[in-house]
């Protein structure tokens, strides 16, 4: 097991081809890394750490906004202006949660969206979730 914090380049293109379809463990096993390492890794690099929903609705809104999600690095204000907690807003931003209409209305009107425009992503978003359940139970059949 390697004990320097120094990430080959190797390393961080396995991990970065591999984090969707292996478990942080199965990842540190092949890199000959602590999981602990891994995931420090991927947080510091604002990797998604865990399962993601289908449709991660801010991280659309984010990509719409900064072209990158990393791009874009909250304030204090910013928590205050959308009343939401920084682990509420990690979650979402990671794509691990889906924020609820008010949430998405405060963040986008935040970002100087439009109400048509962050209207027309919650319904994408939602067609998106509905085409996803379509595919699952049409391979379950």
């Amino acid at each position: 097991m390697k004990w320097n914090g120094n990430w080959t380049e190797d390393e961080k293109r396995f991990l970065m081809e591999n984090m969707r379809s292996y478990t942080i463990k199965q990842m540190a096993d092949a890199l000959g890394r602590s999981e602990n390492a891994v995931k420090l890794f991927m947080y510091r690099h604002r990797l998604p750490v865990g399962r993601q929903v289908k449709s991660p609705t801010v991280v659309h809104l984010l990509r719409i906004k900064f072209g990158d999600p990393k791009w874009f690095t909250p304030t204090r204000e910013f928590y205050e202006q959308v009343g939401i907690g920084q682990k509420r807003w990690t979650s979402l931003a990671f794509g691990y949660a889906n924020p609820t209409e008010d949430e998405l209305r405060k963040i986008a009107r935040a970002f100087n969206f439009r109400d048509e425009e962050w209207v027309k992503l919650l319904e994408a978003s939602q067609l998106e979730l509905f085409d996803h359940y379509e595919q699952d139970t049409a391979g379950n059949s």
